[in-house]
């Protein structure tokens, strides 16, 4: 692959990542993972982030 065309793809790549995991969550959205996880679901918990507390 061309080294101008591999620079596109990964300029797409970076593109769609960014549309996933940078957009609010809809209010229906939220509301799927407050009824999957109850009382264990913080409001300000991102599950689609790759932030984790492992240590």
């Amino acid at each position: 692959m061309s080294e101008k065309k591999e620079d596109k793809v990964l300029n797409n790549l970076r593109q769609m990542f960014d549309a996933v995991f940078k957009s609010e969550r809809s209010q229906s959205f939220l509301d799927i993972f407050r009824e999957v996880y109850g009382n264990d679901y913080p409001e300000e918990a991102n599950p689609l982030s790759f932030e984790t507390n492992n240590i």
